[in-house]
């Protein structure tokens, strides 16, 4: 081997150990870099990816677990009967009574019957007349509003001879303090699915709230229905009387005062 020869290697030898070296340092370096931002993106999809679909699943379920019909209604013993800011300022009575009695005209009594109602704002709910036997019988159903409801027993008595009575009263006080504490709990559920409503991206998002928003709506209007009904059953008393010229065709009651 020639001395020139000798004295490249042993300078040429370093050089390309420092190049390899700054070769590996740079691609190590470049690698490290990728797997770093790799991490970051993967931690930022966790983070706000999936965030909002998983705050929109975990207010549905506590939204479901937190019952409308829950024990915080109030109690109808805590509620004054008269006066107060209570849902109702005195208890809520359904008043209804059924009487038969003998008269001489049957048409006439149902005529006077229906025109107290009517004088009295209420109304007449159905009427019939027929024959049985040689015996001429009918019946009438009013309604007549509750402040009327005694003195309208007394005054048909004044039509005829009374062979029985019975008159009711349901106390739906406790039923309808109760509706009236699932309707404002229904109102806070909805009230909590709009806020979220609010925040929703997605479409699939939108649409489970949107079909909670209308379920809980539903809800509302059947309780309020049956609110409503209660309400005015309270306010409309019912009377049926049944009319005959003789006593072995009327209907007998059991006399019943609540």
């Amino acid at each position: 081997m020639s001395k020139g020869l000798k004295v490249g290697l042993w300078i040429g030898m370093p050089l390309l150990v420092i190049i390899l070296f700054v070769v590996y340092k740079f691609t190590t370096s470049q690698l490290t870099g990728a797997t770093s931002l790799n991490n970051y993106r993967g931690e930022y999809a966790m983070d706000t990816g999936d965030s909002f679909g998983l705050a929109v699943t975990e207010g549905l379920e506590m939204s479901a677990k937190k019952s409308a019909y829950d024990d915080s209604r109030p109690s109808p013993q805590m509620m004054p009967e008269t006066g107060g800011d209570s849902v109702v300022q005195e208890r809520l009575i359904i008043k209804t009574g059924n009487m038969s009695m003998v008269v001489e005209n049957v048409r006439d009594a149902i005529k006077k019957v229906g025109e107290y109602a009517v004088e009295q704002g209420g109304f007449i709910v159905n009427s019939d007349v027929s024959k049985s036997g040689l015996a001429l019988y009918g019946n009438i159903t009013v309604r007549v509003p509750v402040a009327s409801f005694d003195e309208g027993l007394e005054v048909v008595k004044e039509y005829g001879e009374v062979t029985s009575q019975r008159v009711n009263g349901q106390d739906v006080t406790e039923e309808f303090v109760d509706l009236d504490a699932q309707v404002n709990n229904l109102r806070a559920t909805e009230k909590q699915f709009l806020e979220i409503m609010k925040k929703a991206t997605e479409i699939e998002d939108i649409l489970n709230v949107q079909r909670e928003i209308s379920r809980v709506r539903g809800d509302i209007d059947r309780i309020e229905g049956r609110m409503k009904y209660l309400r005015q059953s309270a306010d409309l008393s019912t009377l049926t009387v049944h009319f005959s010229t003789d006593p072995s065709v009327l209907p007998a009651w059991d006399e019943e005062d609540t």
